[in-house]
């Protein structure tokens, strides 16, 4: 989780983190929470997702009620676009959980991926009622207002979170985002500055960073990033292959390429 957070290099967290699941397992082969940090390992890793499905499988023919083990395999679902399991899993895991944010914002985000935009909209504000504060929803409300052409509207959500919440970075890149599909071009160029400040020693949002550069017309820069990700074994590259917003970067052939080592193409 310190990777997926940021504070660690995918390399460096997972390599830890599959020695001591694989030392978990030797003790006690029976541990469900053992077998599902070892999925999530074989994702990252290994871009093994058959690995990692029987390893989700496991766990949950271990411990069917172990809601983490629905969640992550939900997601791996979301990321392969079988978008019909993954809903079932992700509601696997809300009846056991449903108080989980993080589950309800995944909820969310397949919805939003299965291009559901009425559902995703939906979603995200039942996540905030749980708690009002987890301003990261703004971003995935914004998301589904820019593809439905609300810019105006994603723009008045995201500014609101980014007032609240200065320092997050994911709100900071859907901010720039927004100002740049809204047109305010001003406004877009002085957080692309600000945001490609800090990047140098943050890349644990590449997916953001590269939509950006998109954006701004850098193609290029955008496929630097992503590439970046590739080698950093980042599971947010992953997300290419589902997340509407890059439907134009899925037509480059190097992003074909990405998708086709890490064994999700098209």
């Amino acid at each position: 989780m310190r990777s997926d957070y940021g504070f660690l290099a995918p390399t460096e967290g997972y390599a830890l983190a599959k020695d001591w699941a694989t030392l978990a397992l030797k003790y006690d082969d029976t541990l469900a929470e053992a077998h599902t940090s070892m999925a999530s390992i074989k994702q990252v890793t290994e871009w093994d997702w058959q690995g990692a499905e029987n390893s989700y499988r496991r766990a949950i023919e271990l411990n069917p009620n172990y809601a983490t083990a629905h969640h992550w395999y939900a997601v791996q679902l979301l990321l392969q676009g079988k978008l019909d399991q993954a809903l079932l899993e992700i509601k696997k895991a809300q009846l056991l959980d449903p108080l989980s944010l993080g589950i309800n914002k995944d909820l969310a985000i397949i919805y939003l991926y299965a291009r559901d935009y009425d559902k995703a909209l939906e979603q995200c504000r039942k996540t905030l009622e749980i708690e009002p504060n987890f301003l990261v929803m703004s971003t995935y409300i914004a998301q589904v207002y820019e593809l439905q052409g609300k810019f105006s509207e994603a723009i008045s959500e995201l500014e609101k979170a980014h007032t609240a919440s200065p320092e997050d970075s994911e709100i900071t890149y859907a901010l720039a985002q927004a100002y740049a599909l809204g047109g305010r071009a001003d406004e877009e160029k002085k957080m692309a500055n600000d945001l490609k400040l800090s990047a140098k020693q943050d890349r644990s949002l590449p997916k953001e960073a590269a939509y950006l550069q998109s954006l701004l017309g850098q193609k290029d820069e955008a496929m630097s990033i992503l590439q970046q990700a590739y080698e950093d074994h980042n599971i947010a590259v992953a997300e290419i292959k589902m997340d509407p917003r890059l439907d134009g970067l899925r037509a480059d052939a190097r992003v074909a390429k990405i998708l086709q080592e890490i064994g999700l193409a098209q």
